[in-house]
């Protein structure tokens, strides 16, 4: 599993990730929830396991941008408060389960499992912006109605920009989502395959993809195609 730790404990989101990873999870830690959401929706994650009380904003506020921004990834909260309003604030905001601090950690991997079970309400088996279409199932592009020829590498950059129109895709949310957590990513190599991603779309889709100097690239789907 692929799994995102929200957690300004370092300590305890240190002993999480290293049991996860020993049964062969993934497993990244962002130590605030500012920008979580957003870094959330942007990467297929299985399962986010978020602490309620978080320095700048809420547990509670990132559930509800999550889901706002049509998120749909199961959600574990980790809280140290056991009140049942708290729990149904947690619950009503679009939390899949609660787990109270402290815990038994054999009990955290369970409830870790279990939710990742119920899976993501699917977010649709395409895609389209302007003269792209791209069947998600089948990771098959389409330009204009005709197959287009990617790369894995070209196609999951299209796919992570086309979920995200109109938003700036930073470099490193890009590069986690097209070479995994752990890869150290070269900017040359990714403006590589953006590049030929780019080349491949030709003409037609000019405009389409464009460079937000010094952060990442945005898919501008008011622009103009030929």
């Amino acid at each position: 599993m692929q799994v995102c730790i929200v957690e300004d404990d370092a300590r305890l989101a240190e002993l999480l990730q290293q049991a996860l990873q020993e049964e062969g999870s993934t497993a990244i830690h962002l130590a605030s929830g500012q920008n979580a959401a957003s870094y959330i929706a942007s990467y297929p994650f299985d399962i986010v396991v978020l602490d309620l009380m978080l320095p700048e904003i809420s547990g509670v506020t990132v559930l509800k941008q999550m889901r706002q921004q049509r998120c749909q990834t199961p959600v574990l909260v980790l809280s140290a408060s056991d009140t049942v309003p708290e729990m149904i604030r947690a619950l009503d905001a679009g939390a899949d389960d609660y787990m109270t601090k402290p815990f038994h950690l054999e009990l955290f991997l369970a409830r870790v499992r279990s939710v990742s079970r119920r899976g993501a309400i699917p977010r649709g088996t395409s895609l389209s912006v302007g003269p792209i279409q791209l069947q998600v199932s089948q990771h098959k592009a389409l330009l204009q109605g005709e197959p287009l020829a990617l790369t894995r590498r070209e196609y999951m950059l299209l796919e992570t920009l086309m979920r995200r129109p109109g938003h700036v895709v930073t470099r490193n949310q890009l590069a986690d989502a097209v070479w995994g957590l752990a890869a150290d990513v070269s900017k040359s190599n990714l403006d590589y395959h953006m590049h030929s991603l780019r080349t491949k779309l030709g003409p037609k889709c000019d405009g389409l993809i464009r460079t937000i100097r010094g952060t990442g690239y945005i898919l501008n789907f008011e622009a103009e195609y030929a």
